[in-house]
């Protein structure tokens, strides 16, 4: 399966993700699609932390790339807070954003492990970026279970098994963490509720990410035609959150 396929499978479910969204948030009531939609979403966040690193591994300039998802994260904020019927003031930021945090992340790991005084800190930017989204420093979509996702699919590459405990920690890190502050502090616990839960389906996603066989895809030979291709789908998140902002 090709980056190309993945990145396809990707878009659609996060479009039929953020359609039950929407129909939640209007209280519009087809039975349980909403909900459904919503199951199938679960399997976009995975695979698009998966291409970015896999992007982060394969670009020639990390630098542009960073800078291409900063940008697109500054598009994508106003249609984002407008689509999930918050205030443009809301301090919760998009899921490029996310992606963003865990590029860097990976790209401070990964210079610091090349360097000899630093192969035994290279976990510190991740600790440092979870702890800042854990604790409510900045709020971005996925938030603290995208810092993991982004170390577990660089780190481990391709140990399948260990991508998959990884995968399921991250989903499950910020209960497992508040259940450990619980018991140290004393507190009553809680348990998970029902959307913590449905995103355990996250894991649906690495099947199909294990069929990644190394290639793009099928891409036009020209090399603007395959830039074009390339920023379609970066427009596609915010060009998708506004039109169903305005027609859902």
């Amino acid at each position: 399966m090709s980056a190309l396929t993945l990145r396809l499978i990707a878009s659609i479910a996060m479009l039929l993700d953020h359609i039950g969204l929407r129909l939640q948030l209007n209280h519009i009531d087809l039975g349980a699609t909403a909900e459904i939609l919503r199951y199938i979403g679960r399997l976009a966040f995975p695979i698009y932390v998966f291409l970015m690193v896999n992007g982060y591994q394969h670009t020639k300039n990390r630098l542009r790339y960073a800078l291409r998802l900063a940008l697109f994260a500054v598009l994508s904020q106003i249609p984002f807070s407008l689509m999930t019927g918050r205030s443009i003031y809301d301090p919760r930021m998009n899921v490029m954003v996310t992606l963003l945090v865990g590029l860097l992340v990976i790209w401070m790991g990964d210079t610091l492990r090349k360097h000899p005084c630093g192969k035994y800190f290279f976990l510190v930017p991740a600790l440092v970026a979870y702890g800042l989204s854990y604790f409510g420093f900045y709020h971005s979509d996925y938030g603290a279970k995208g810092i993991i996702m982004a170390v577990v699919f660089w780190y481990f590459r391709d140990h399948k098994l260990l991508i998959t405990l990884g995968t399921l920690f991250a989903v499950w890190s910020q209960v497992l963490v508040s259940f450990g502050f619980d018991i140290l502090y004393g507190r009553q616990t809680e348990a998970p509720g029902k959307w913590q839960i449905t995103q355990t389906l996250s894991l649906l996603a690495l099947p199909l990410i294990f069929l990644y066989n190394n290639k793009p895809g099928k891409l036009p030979n020209n090399p603007i035609a395959k830039k074009a291709i390339q920023y379609a789908f970066y427009l596609f998140y915010p060009v998708h959150m506004l039109l169903l902002y305005y027609f859902l």
